[in-house]
């Protein structure tokens, strides 16, 4: 009785430690996701400063889905 409170204790534990992990994971994916479509945002602004908005839109487009992609949002 005494090894399966042990192991139940451990199992919660243990449970936590990766719930924690995994959220921290997920928060670098999404930073990540954030800085890339930052990154999109300026290329963008600097083909709109050369006045090529339709090629700066696809190139946002293609670069959001692949990451949505990558991390298995879509």
């Amino acid at each position: 009785m005494f090894k399966l409170i042990i192991t139940i204790i451990l199992a919660i534990i243990s449970v936590s430690i990766l719930a924690y992990y995994t959220s921290n994971v997920l928060k670098a994916i999404f930073n990540a996701i954030y800085w890339i479509a930052n990154a999109v945002g300026k290329i963008v602004v600097f083909i709109y400063n050369k006045k090529i908005i339709i090629l700066g839109f696809i190139l946002s487009l293609v670069v959001l889905y692949v990451v949505a992609h990558l991390t298995g949002e879509w």
